[in-house]
């Protein structure tokens, strides 16, 4: 039985990245070792993976020669998707796609872009 399912992102700067989940989203950095930080908000948790820290050598150079967050779209629960919403604006540094609206199948979403373009939806059910 699956039990669970963490996102993994590979960023081009990891540090960078590291700054935006934490300072910007507001997660905290949980660990680190070897080029893999794990990220945490309540309950949901993020792996970012440096390409360095990739052991596989062909996959890391697949990675390096593809335009990173094409046909990537996280999706993430908060409880309140207009608060979080101003808190994301307010930080600055998430180019906003589309800003909060209601949808037909009972959500309450916005989407903005982390710094590699990776497409990140924040919900509320309504």
């Amino acid at each position: 039985m699956l039990r669970k399912a963490i996102p993994m992102i590979i960023p081009e700067d990891l540090e960078e990245s590291i700054e935006f989940y934490r300072d910007v989203l507001g997660f905290v950095v949980a660990g680190r070792d070897e080029g893999v930080v794990e990220l945490r908000s309540g309950q949901l948790t993020v792996w970012l993976h440096g390409e360095d820290a990739i052991e596989d050598e062909d996959y890391r150079e697949e990675v390096k020669s593809y335009k990173r967050g094409v046909g990537q779209n996280v999706c993430f629960e908060v409880d309140d998707v207009d608060k979080y919403y101003e808190r994301v604006v307010e930080k600055g540094g998430a180019p906003v796609e589309q800003e909060p609206e209601d949808k037909p199948w009972g959500i309450r979403r916005f989407t903005v872009r982390d710094p590699d373009g990776f497409h990140l939806q924040f919900f509320s059910f309504v």
